[in-house]
């Protein structure tokens, strides 16, 4: 392991892929760099992407197209690839977090298609919060584990969803396509919520302060919203709700409109302390793995561990709500179901009040045929 306490400037023709880790602050980079993109160009540095993820290219290109989606994922691919490949720019700059999960042959051909002589950054966090934010997604997503039950599966040996989001995962499947010593591990320091777009800068050799922090709440929500939105799903799977594209845009409209919702009172997501101590172990693999590697790792890996002495033993489920915030979050829900139907309206589809389940599972299909015909 080579350790930096920034990454080295870019030399000329740089070509560089930011492949996440998930959760670990990969949004806030790109929106800032794309809100900087022309202040970056000024510098020569120059994104191919239209906007600030291309989520759905990446996820072709890993070989998980969204479902309904594969022909315009692999089209955007195709598309964003090329354009890379091409750049002649001193700095040419891909962010696209649904790559670091590729399987190696995806990574090959990954690899090929932007051209090759890639430097590959993957930014990290310690894991104990990560597997907080990770659990906070999959309830967005529609999952209905609790958070300690959630942890038990993801932290169990040799559980795959946790393998495969992590520091071996990536040494493994594009150590040996790119060269383990073109891969860079950033570590940001926790205490400064700006220090990864400091590393950011350095590594793409632009000044200090070019990026700033996005204008964008990505918060995590109090636990007891999780918990609300856990019984929705909850709800909805025990009455057979079949539109799942309609409840997870309702999902998302929650939590766009509860982030608005000022000083909700309720307590953050914890940790219990079993998994910060189980998460320090895994993490504490990772460390040696990196050490082990010729990779580079800007930034300190000891800020992969958390001290789990101050966190509770166990957690449970919130119980209840107060008065007040259960009324901020009725108003939300209300007026995510307002900004839905509008939705609807304006793409010339009925409301949706009144149908049965059976209607809506048609309105569902005719909008399904009509995008897979585009």
């Amino acid at each position: 392991m080579n350790r930096v306490e920034r990454p080295a400037r870019p030399g000329p023709r740089s070509r560089i892929v930011h492949i996440g880790l998930p959760k670990t602050g990969t949004s806030a980079v790109q929106r800032s760099m794309f809100a900087a993109r022309e202040a970056l160009a000024e510098h020569g540095v120059v994104s191919v992407a239209r906007n600030h993820h291309p989520y759905r290219a990446a996820r072709a290109a890993a070989g998980e197209p969204l479902p309904f989606l594969r022909e315009e994922g692999e089209r955007d691919w195709r598309q964003l690839s090329g354009d890379f490949a091409r750049s002649v720019a001193p700095v040419t700059y891909l962010s696209a977090e649904s790559l670091a999960g590729a399987p190696e042959e995806r990574v090959r051909a990954i690899v090929e298609d932007l051209g090759g002589d890639l430097q590959v950054v993957v930014t990290l966090r310690a894991l104990a919060p990560l597997l907080r934010s990770r659990w906070q997604a999959s309830i967005i997503k529609g999952g209905r584990r609790s958070l300690e039950n959630w942890l038990q599966v993801v932290l169990a040996p040799g559980a795959s969803g946790l393998e495969r989001w992590s520091v071996p995962a990536v040494l493994d499947r594009w150590g040996p396509v790119v060269g383990e010593d073109r891969l860079l591990f950033v570590v940001p320091d926790p205490a400064d919520p700006e220090d990864l777009l400091r590393h950011f800068e350095a590594l793409l050799g632009v000044p200090e302060h070019t990026l700033a922090p996005p204008d964008w709440d990505n918060r995590g929500m109090p636990f007891t919203v999780y918990e609300m939105l856990r019984q929705f799903n909850a709800a909805q799977a025990e009455q057979g709700v079949e539109d799942e594209v309609r409840a997870a845009r309702l999902r998302h409209q929650v939590m766009r409109s509860v982030r608005a919702v000022p000083g909700l009172s309720a307590a953050p997501v914890p940790v219990p302390r079993w998994a910060a101590e189980e998460a320090n172990t895994v993490a504490q693999g990772w460390i040696e793995r990196l050490r082990h590697s010729s990779a580079t790792v800007a930034g300190d890996v000891g800020a992969l561990l958390v001290d789990p002495a101050p966190l509770p033993e166990r957690v449970a489920q919130p119980a209840s709500i107060s008065v007040r915030d259960a009324g901020q979050l009725a108003h939300a829900m209300h007026r995510s179901g307002v900004v839905q139907a509008d939705r609807d309206a304006r793409a010339g589809e009925p409301r949706g009040e009144g149908l049965g389940l059976r209607d809506l599972s048609g309105l569902l299909r005719r909008r399904l045929a009509r995008r897979s015909a585009r």
